[in-house]
């Protein structure tokens, strides 16, 4: 078997179908839930129904979930309709609420392999009331989690992590019901695509061919492979397979789900038999933006111990420091003629910016300069990163080869090593072997990626065919770099042999920054675009609205923040992620800033 469809966060394809489409995400800033009621109003009790298809799942088992916990809040029996009645107290705070369902009758006698999902609310708010259970509220849900990284399965066994925080909770919610409304496709959200509405019919009525026919299960798991190839062994686990799997095998999920649509009312016609699937949905996530005040041209950004952004600017001789909640708190002045492209923040939280000049400067948490590094080939410092030893890398974006610079914590000199042509991008590995991305700029057939032992010596050097501009390690080693002309990503493994290459964005080209989060997916920005791939290069989501997204940083709390270098401003997207970002190397944390 091929498998499904579709792969920081993680079916056959046409869960793929519901993954990549309605992962599609633009960054509108979300308001409060709609329809919610009040914390001490379901305290009490709430009343819903588990539907499998259009029938009744009588005497199911119901459990209230909260997302991290493992242990229900409380657990009931489903009636001989499938109504139920529950009660359970209200943890509060950032808590997302689900629903488990298993088991039960949905009118082809008793299958344990039934498994349903819904997300019910959060500590603040419920959803709608009555509740709706269904194949479509566990599609959604399972796609839901899935794009913000908190879908998980041990052996089987599928739950939800706990959200980042009451932002990333929301942004669940919200996402959730775009999707759905009273267990149905919410028709009346106008960015519900009818592509996303196919997609999602699938999922639910493959899911619906192992509830309404058990005979049926074992078909549905044999196609949901893992990525290993290992077959599903339970319902939910057969969606996670799928979203973690991009092998395409849409045309035989189709025709396993096709038949049983017109029993579920999640509408399937004939003519729309798939050869892929593919998902654009906009669906709405919090996007805060706050102004960097006098700085222009933003072009980086590093996140120090306290949460605070600090920012280097192209077009000024200004560095900024925002902070976690956005007040500007500062723009320090790194002397005339010195513009920062590119800022690292070292172990001590110092501050230390690449300029466009022939100087390296460093200043400490209060935005003042403690030294100004030059000479020879110091200037035009297009990338930084530091090592477990606390030296300083950085790449200059000039010269044929360019120089890579080593700089010890006291400011000294410690080797320079000749690279490609033009190098941007830098990034650290685990064996503190430093990579970097050699643009040959207006040559694409030149560029190249080097990778330099600790030392200094000359590792591997691989044509890239492209014009690579930044560049970021994996939790394998495996080195990922952006191609500033075309659309794409492209990864290589340890020994710098290429793996493969991802089309990432029909939006524009020239994609610029990339970093890793806490669950090892891939943020990359370009243009008014930034999206989150999988370690398999399928698009999670995408989030629109930016001017000129040019580096991004990921704080603790899984908050993305993105430099718009067209117009002075600094984006969040709220608790979309698992932070913080992903270091390779085991030593202090703290971030650096690709490109």
């Amino acid at each position: 078997m091929t498998g499904w469809a579709v792969g920081k966060k993680k079916v056959a394809c046409f869960f793929v179908v519901a993954v990549i489409f309605f992962l599609a995400v633009s960054c509108t800033k979300s308001g409060a839930l709609t329809g919610g009621t009040s914390p001490s109003s379901f305290n009490g009790s709430f009343n819903g129904s588990v539907n499998g298809g259009l029938s009744g799942v009588a005497n199911a088992t119901i459990s209230v979930m909260k997302a991290g916990n493992p242990t229900p809040l409380t657990s009931a029996n489903t009636a001989s309709d499938g109504s139920f009645s529950i009660s359970f107290t209200n943890p509060g705070g950032n808590s997302l609420l689900y629903l488990v369902v298993t088991g039960g009758n949905a009118g082809s006698g008793t299958n344990a392999k039934n498994q349903f999902l819904a997300l019910i609310g959060s500590g603040s708010a419920l959803l709608n009331l009555p509740i709706k259970v269904n194949e479509l509220t566990t599609a959604a849900t399972e796609l839901a989690a899935f794009n913000l990284g908190i879908l998980s399965d041990v052996n089987g066994s599928v739950t939800l992590n706990a959200p980042a925080n009451l932002a990333a909770t929301n942004n669940a919610l919200t996402q959730y019901t775009n999707l759905i409304a009273s267990g149905s496709l919410n028709t009346s959200n106008s960015n519900l695509t009818s592509s996303t509405q196919t997609g999602l019919s699938v999922m639910a009525n493959a899911f619906a061919s192992c509830i309404e026919s058990p005979s049926q299960c074992s078909a549905l798991f044999n196609q949901a492979q893992s990525i290993a190839g290992s077959v599903a062994t339970t319902l939910l686990e057969s969606g996670v397979n799928a979203l973690n799997n991009s092998a395409n095998n849409a045309s035989n999920l189709y025709t396993l789900a096709f038949p049983f649509n017109s029993r579920t009312g999640f509408s399937l016609s004939s003519s729309s038999t798939p050869s892929g699937f593919s998902f654009n949905n906009p669906l709405a996530a919090t996007l805060n933006t706050f102004s960097a005040g006098s700085n222009s041209t933003l072009r980086s950004n590093a996140i120090d111990a306290f949460g605070n952004i600090w920012i280097g600017s192209q077009g000024t001789n200004l560095v900024t420091e925002i902070s976690p909640s956005g007040a500007l708190l500062g723009n320090f002045s790194v002397s005339p003629s010195n513009l920062p492209l590119s800022i690292a923040i070292d172990a001590s939280g110092n501050i230390w910016a690449g300029s466009n000049s022939s100087n390296l400067i460093e200043l400490n948490s209060s935005g003042t300069v403690i030294q100004t590094i030059s000479g020879s080939n110091i200037g035009g410092a297009a990338g930084l990163a530091i090592d477990p030893a606390g030296n300083l890398w950085f790449s200059r974006n000039s010269g044929n080869p360019a120089i890579i610079s080593e700089i010890s914590p006291s400011g000294t000199i410690v080797g320079q090593f000749n690279a490609g042509r033009t190098s941007l991008g830098i990034a650290i590995d685990a064996a503190s072997n430093v990579w970097v991305a050699n643009n040959a700029r207006g040559n694409p057939t030149l560029g190249s990626i080097t990778k330099f032992s600790y030392n200094g010596t000359t590792l591997a050097t691989t044509p890239t065919g492209s014009q690579p501009v930044g560049m970021a390690i994996d939790s394998s080693g495996n080195a990922w770099i952006t191609d500033g002309v075309t659309a794409k990503v492209i990864e290589f493994n340890p020994a710098g042999t290429l793996i493969n290459s991802y089309s990432i964005n029909s939006v524009g080209s020239g994609i610029n920054g990339l970093i890793f989060d806490g669950a090892g997916n891939l943020w990359v920005g370009e243009g008014s675009v930034v999206q989150e791939l999988n370690s398999v290069g399928t698009v999670l989501a995408t989030y629109t609205g930016f001017n000129g997204a040019a580096s991004l940083a990921i704080d603790t709390s899984g908050n993305v923040w993105v430099v718009n270098s067209g117009n002075s401003t600094v984006a969040e997207i709220v608790g979309a992620s698992v932070g913080p970002e992903f270091f390779p190397y085991s030593g202090p944390i703290f971030p650096y800033a690709s490109y």
